[in-house]
């Protein structure tokens, strides 16, 4: 996958641990599949951050050995979802996005966070889109024909037409990916 080798380039992955799941077994427990292009980050990056104060990636399920509680990709999706419901525009039209089920989080922004996730658009999850949920920005949900390593390349490079976060934590810095077990070491 170009998009992932590309991403290599610019994320460091030297203090990421990949975090290895039964896929068969989550999918199965979560009820859908998941984009490949997660499934490889997750492998090689783990769950974890850009840089120390950027992004958090979220695991579908705590890793084995993991410490933390909550905070993952279900209670994020349930607060992405709060967050469409409660949105400032309700004029606002995403293609695609029809109801608020159709949000699956991946990743939780530091400081003030944002909330990125997919758009279940279709069957095929390699087809779901990003959505970005801004704190206190107009507007507040924008979204991305593209998927999450593209996604993250392209944030951390300042390669989007604009910075789709409310902060620059990580708008156009190239900032090493941290894994949870090296924030413990």
């Amino acid at each position: 996958m170009s998009e992932f080798n590309d991403l290599r380039e610019v994320m460091s992955a030297e203090q990421a641990d990949g975090d290895l799941f039964d896929w068969q077994a989550v999918e199965a427990e979560l009820g859908m599949r998941l984009p490949s292009d997660y499934k490889e980050f997750m492998s090689v990056y783990g769950t974890g951050s850009v840089g120390t104060e950027g992004l958090t990636v979220l695991s579908p399920t705590a890793p084995e050995g993991y410490p933390y509680r909550g905070g993952g990709m279900a209670d994020e999706s349930v607060n992405l979802r709060e967050m469409w419901n409660d949105r400032w525009d309700k004029d606002v039209v995403i293609p695609g996005l029809d109801v608020p089920e159709q949000l699956l989080a991946w990743g939780v922004g530091h400081g003030a966070p944002d909330l990125y996730g997919w758009i279940m658009t279709s069957a095929e999850p390699d087809e779901w889109p990003v959505v970005v949920w801004r704190r206190d920005e107009d507007p507040d949900f924008v979204s991305f024909d593209m998927g999450m390593v593209e996604f993250l390349r392209r944030l951390t490079t300042g390669d989007l037409p604009e910075n789709p976060a409310s902060n620059d934590l990580v708008w156009g810095m190239r900032k090493p990916y941290i894994g949870w077990r090296a924030k413990l070491a």
